[in-house]
C-alpha cells in the first residue's frame, strides 16, 4: 500500500516498496492476497508512466508467469499500444530483447492490433518500421520471420512477405501456408493447391484458446467469433485456416464435391451450405451425404437443442454437428424438389412428423375421390403448416430464406457477392459454377418464399369453401395477410375474392370499407380501433377541480 501511494508521486521510492513485498514473500511470509504478483504489475506501471516501455514489459512478463494472466495480458497490450502511439522511435530498443521481439511480432500478427482495418496507412507504416528493427538484430532463418511474414501479408505487403519468407526456416508450416497464398495470388493454382494440400495435413486445429501461438512446428488458431457465422467465410473473406483456402481453390478448379467436403469439415458452414444448395445437383448432394454422413447405427439424428447452432462451427467442429446440419439441409432441399419420401429420412425427429403431416394433407387435398369439403380442409391445413413452419420444413439455408440466420436478416454468401469480389479476380466463380447456380436458383427467388407457396395452396383450398361463411372470410383474410407485405399485387386477389364471395360477413364488410384486409382480433373478428382512454388525473388534482 505504501508503494501504491508513491507510484505516481515518487515512482523510484515506490519500486523499492514493491520489491520489498516480493523479498518478504521469498523469505516465507504468507501472501494469501497475491500481493507479490500484484506488485510486479504496479512496478511495471511506474515504468510505463515514465515511458520506459522495455522495463514495463519485462515486469508484466514476470507477472504473467505468476498466473495473473487476465491482468498481465491486458497490461501488455496496453503498454504496446502506448509505445506504438509514439511511432517507431522505440522499436530498435524493443527489438533487442528476444522475448519482447517475439511478443511484438505476435501482436502485429494477431487481431488485437487492428481488428477492423489491418491495412490502415499508419498501421502499415508501423509494421514496416518493425520489420526494419527486427532485421537489424535477428539472425537468418529465425522462426520469427514466419510470423513477421504473416503480419505483413495481412496488410497487403505481399512482396515484403515473400522476402521475409526467404529468411525464415524452409520447413515451417506457416511458411508453406503463406507461400501457397502467394502462389495463388500469382495465378499458379496447381502449385498452390499442391503445397496447400501438404500444409493441411500438418496444420493442427484446436478450439477454445484465446491466443494465437504460431511456430514452425505448430499453429493454434483461435475462434475469432463463435456467434459470427457470416464472418467465418472463406468465399467472402480471407480465410484464417488453410482448409478454408483449400476449399476455395478446389471450388475454383471445379472439384465441387471435394470443395464442399473440405469447407464442411473445416468449420466453414456457410460456404459449405452455398456449395450444397447452389452448386451441387440434388443427386450429387444426396449421394455425398449417403456416403459420408449416414445415420449412426441404432441412433437417430440428434436434436438441435443438443447442438448449439451458434457454437457448432468453430474450429474442431464436432461430427454430430456436421451430420445434423448437412442432413437437415438435404432434407429441405429434397422437399423443395418434390422428393418428399426421400426427404423423410433426413429430417431431424422433431420436424419429421410435421413434414409427414404436411405431405399427407397435400395428398388428401389432391385426391379426387375425397369430398370437396375434406379436400379443402386438408389443403388449408397444409397451407398453414407451410406458412408457419416453412422455414423449418423447406426454407433455404442461405438466400433467399436465410434459415442460417433464422430468417432475421439477409447477409452472407450469394452469387452476386461471389461475382463482385474486391480481391484477386482469380477468386471469382467460374462459368460452370455460375451455370450450376442458375439451374439451382429457387423459383420464386423471394425471401420467405414458402409464404408465397402457402398462399397458392390456400387459394386452391378456398375455391372449395362455401361463400358468405365466417370461416371462409377468415381464411381469405389470413392467407392474404401472409403475402400482403411481400407481394401486394398477389395478395390483392385474396382481397377481391374476400369482398366478392363473403360480402355478408363482418370481415367482408370491413374489407370493403377499408379497401384492404382488416385486422382480426384473437377471436377472428374484425378488430375495432378504440381511442386511447384519457389519462387519469391525480387524486389531489381531482379534489381541487371539484
Amino acid at each position: 500500500m505504501l508503494g501504491k501511494l508513491d507510484v505516481d508521486a515518487d515512482p523510484n521510492h515506490a519500486r523499492i516498496r514493491f520489491r520489498n513485498v516480493r523479498a518478504l514473500v521469498d523469505q516465507g511470509f504468507i501472501d494469501s492476497l497475491g500481493l507479490a504478483a500484484s506488485s510486479l504489475g504496479w512496478e511495471a506501471r511506474s515504468f510505463l508512466h515514465q515511458r520506459q516501455y522495455k522495463q514495463a514489459l519485462e515486469l508484466y512478463f514476470e507477472q504473467l508467469k505468476t498466473g495473473d494472466v487476465p491482468s498481465a495480458s491486458t497490461s501488455i497490450r496496453w503498454t504496446l499500444d502506448r509505445a506504438f502511439q509514439e511511432g517507431s522511435s522505440r522499436f530498435h530498443e524493443l527489438a533487442l530483447s528476444p522475448q519482447i521481439r517475439s511478443v511484438v511480432t505476435a501482436y502485429f500478427a494477431s487481431r488485437h492490433r487492428s481488428p477492423w482495418d489491418m491495412r490502415a496507412p499508419e498501421d502499415v507504416d508501423l509494421v514496416n518500421a518493425w520489420v526494419t528493427a527486427v532485421e537489424s538484430v535477428a539472425f537468418q532463418k529465425d522462426p520469427l520471420f514466419e510470423m513477421l511474414a504473416l503480419a505483413v501479408y495481412q496488410r497487403g505487403l505481399y512482396d515484403l512477405s515473400e522476402r521475409l519468407l526467404d529468411q525464415a526456416p524452409e520447413d515451417g508450416v506457416l511458411s508453406a501456408w503463406l507461400r501457397s497464398k502467394l502462389l495463388f495470388r500469382k495465378g499458379r493454382i496447381q502449385e498452390a493447391i499442391h503445397l496447400l494440400t501438404q500444409v493441411v495435413e500438418h496444420f493442427p486445429i484446436t478450439q477454445g484458446t484465446d491466443d494465437m501461438s504460431i511456430t514452425s512446428a505448430s499453429i493454434n488458431s483461435p475462434v475469432r467469433n463463435r456467434n459470427g457465422l457470416v464472418n467465418r467465410s472463406a468465399l467472402l473473406n480471407q480465410s484464417d485456416q488453410p482448409k478454408g483456402e483449400l476449399g476455395l481453390m478446389l471450388l475454383h478448379r471445379g472439384e465441387f464435391i471435394k470443395a464442399m467436403d473440405t469447407l464442411l469439415r473445416s468449420g466453414h458452414w456457410m460456404d459449405a451450405a452455398y456449395v450444397a444448395e447452389r452448386v451441387l445437383t440434388l443427386d450429387e448432394l444426396k449421394d455425398y451425404v449417403d456416403r459420408n454422413w449416414p445415420t449412426l447405427a441404432g441412433k437417430d439424428s440428434p436434436e438441435e437443442e443438443s447442438i448449439s447452432r451458434s457454437n457448432a462451427w468453430g474450429f474442431g467442429v464436432p461430427e454430430e454437428g456436421v451430420r445434423y446440419h448437412i442432413r437437415y439441409l438435404l432434407a429441405r432441399r429434397l422437399a423443395r424438389g418434390n422428393r418428399v419420401k426421400e426427404a423423410n429420412a433426413f429430417y431431424p425427429p422433431r420436424w419429421r412428423e410435421k413434414h409427414n403431416l404436411r405431405i399427407q394433407n397435400l395428398q388428401i387435398g389432391s385426391a379426387k375421390n375425397q369430398p370437396l369439403a375434406v379436400r379443402a380442409q386438408a389443403l388449408w391445413d397444409a397451407a398453414k403448416t407451410t406458412r408457419y413452419f416453412g422455414m423449418e420444413l423447406i426454407g433455404t439455408e442461405l438466400g433467399p430464406d436465410w434459415a442460417i440466420h433464422y430468417g432475421s436478416y439477409e447477409v452472407g454468401v450469394t452469387m452476386d457477392a461471389r461475382q463482385s469480389r474486391d480481391g484477386n479476380a482469380i477468386l471469382t466463380p467460374t462459368k460452370e459454377e455460375i451455370q450450376r447456380a442458375a439451374v439451382s436458383r429457387l423459383k420464386p427467388f423471394e425471401r420467405f418464399h414458402y409464404r408465397l407457396l402457402a398462399a397458392d395452396i390456400a387459394w386452391k383450398a378456398l375455391q372449395w369453401m362455401p361463400d358468405n361463411e365466417v370461416e371462409t372470410a377468415r381464411a381469405f383474410c389470413e392467407a392474404g395477410g401472409w403475402i400482403k407485405n411481400i407481394d401486394p399485387k398477389e395478395a390483392d386477389r385474396f382481397f377481391k375474392a374476400l369482398v366478392k364471395r363473403c360480402p355478408k360477413t363482418e370481415i367482408g364488410k370491413a374489407a370493403e370499407q377499408l379497401h384492404w384486409f382488416p385486422k382480426l382480433d384473437e377471436k377472428g373478428n374484425p378488430a375495432i380501433d378504440k381511442p386511447d382512454p384519457p389519462e387519469e388525473l391525480p387524486e389531489d388534482l381531482i379534489l381541487k377541480v371539484l
